[in-house]
């Protein structure tokens, strides 16, 4: 083979394993970004469960201590528990 048609093979050769490389080097930053977005959708959904469950201890804790002697709306009350709760809840994560 001549020198030229050895160096064009060559250089095609090169950009194949470019290519091949790079898209080898995707396919990882892709398995990552789906490893890290499952970890997060995970992290979130704990994270609702728990301020749920909060909610439901507050509504409790606020029908258990308030006996209706307060002119505001048992409903109320626990709305505004569990946005306290919420609060201190979202200030330790």
């Amino acid at each position: 083979m001549s020198k030229e048609l050895k160096a064009m093979m060559l250089a095609k050769h090169i950009k194949w394993c470019r290519f091949v490389s790079g898209a080898r080097k995707e396919l990882r930053i892709l398995e990552k970004y789906i490893e890290q977005s499952k970890k997060v959708k995970q992290r979130m959904n704990k994270c609702i469960s728990d301020y749920e469950f909060s909610c439901q201890l507050c509504k409790i804790g606020a029908l258990n201590r308030h006996d209706g002697t307060y002119t505001t709306d048992k409903k109320e009350i626990a709305e505004q528990q569990c946005e306290v709760s919420f609060k201190k809840f979202s200030s330790k994560s």
